[in-house]
Order: C-alpha cells, then sequence, then structure tokens
C-alpha cells in the first residue's frame, strides 16, 4: 500500500499519526499499515519534524506564532505534544525555521543600534 503514495499525499499532509502498527495521514484520514519509523526516516531528511514517538510533522504548516515550547500548533489550530527529551532539539528546529520563514522577525541583541530591514 505504501508503493501507492506519491510526493503530492505527502505535500498535502499535515501530519502523520501513529497507533501501533498503523499510522494515519492528517487531514486526509488515509490510513496505512506501517510503522512511523519508515515514514521518519523517509521524511525527516526532508525537513519532516518528529516530535513525539506518535507523531510526525510537516513543517510547512506549523503556525509559528501559536507553537509553545511543549506543544506545535498547526495552521489548522490542532496541537501536537513535544516528548520532555527533545523539547531543546524541536525548539531549536522550531526557531530556524521561523526565522528561514521570516528573517525580518530576527532581531540582533547584541547590538546597541537598531537594525534597519
Amino acid at each position: 500500500m505504501i508503493k501507492n503514495l506519491d510526493e503530492r499525499t505527502f505535500s498535502q499532509t499535515h501530519c502523520i499519526v501513529a497507533a501501533g502498527s498503523y499510522v494515519t495521514f492528517t487531514p486526509m484520514n488515509k490510513v496505512f499499515v506501517a510503522r512511523l519509523r519508515h515514514f521518519s526516516e523517509l521524511l525527516e531528511p526532508e525537513g519532516w519534524i518528529r516530535c513525539h514517538r506518535s507523531y510526525l510533522i510537516n513543517p510547512k504548516f506549523i503556525d509559528f506564532d501559536k507553537t509553545a515550547p511543549h506543544e506545535i500548533t498547526l495552521l489548522s489550530g490542532r496541537k501536537y505534544p513535544v516528548a520532555r527529551r527533545s523539547i531543546g532539539t524541536i525548539n531549536k528546529i522550531i526557531k530556524e525555521l521561523k526565522f528561514l520563514k521570516n528573517p525580518k522577525d530576527e532581531i540582533n541583541i547584541n547590538s546597541n543600534y537598531p537594525i534597519s530591514v
């Protein structure tokens, strides 16, 4: 069944949720018999974030303004937990992605002079 997946399926997927031997692609509610580890190995090099043992997040759909250190909020409003042991790493990734998305938000705190952008 995984062989039928194409790039469009992944680009429209906000999150992959694991429940035992099944994974669900949200918001499309496509269910596959596979381990999340398989998709994690496939998609993490593409920028996807494994924030918890049961969740793999597409960074394209993260709402950076509403995401907190302990949870990731998507543009749809859905919230996903961040594992306690991963909070530091995940938050560093989120900050980098937020900066790449909107570099004007970055402030140079070491400068005594205003920065014009």
